[in-house]
């Protein structure tokens, strides 16, 4: 898969950054998620490598913007999708990102980390954003049990 191109507004070192460090965390973890992975999964997996990115992050001085993690998540998703060997539909993907999110805010809320302004424009932006998944699109993957989706 090609890397998806930055937004022009995106700070396009901080992509790469972000992106390779996802990409380093989804070669010791792919095994995992290979052909069993659940919307749940897929979510909350989601959340943790973006947890460990920027808390790696700041551990060496660098802060990623919100449109960065946002951008940069989206591309970790199509390549998490890939690596799982699961086929997922637009309704799933809005699913996963919704587990991700929920997870990201709960934890900038316990942590303070983010500003109510700074939650809703990550809400809204989220909501706009898809990723980079298309030949990951088609087939129904797994329902979860507990959750229907």
């Amino acid at each position: 898969m090609q890397q998806e191109q930055a937004n022009p507004q995106v700070d396009q070192d901080g992509y790469d950054i972000f992106v390779a460090q996802g990409y380093k965390i989804l070669n010791t973890i792919g095994e995992q998620l290979k052909g069993k992975a659940s919307i749940d999964q897929l979510g909350s997996t989601l959340f943790d490598i973006v947890n460990k990115i920027e808390t790696e992050g700041k551990k060496n001085g660098v802060e990623f913007g919100l449109d960065v993690i946002l951008h940069g998540s989206n591309e970790i998703l199509g390549r998490m999708i890939e690596i799982a060997g699961v086929q997922i539909t637009e309704e799933q993907i809005k699913s996963v990102i919704g587990i991700a999110v929920g997870k990201y805010v709960q934890d900038a809320i316990k942590t303070g980390k983010m500003t109510t302004e700074q939650l809703q424009g990550l809400a809204q932006q989220a909501q706009q954003s898809m990723p980079g998944v298309e030949q990951a699109q088609g087939q129904e993957m797994p329902k979860n049990q507990a959750t229907g989706v």
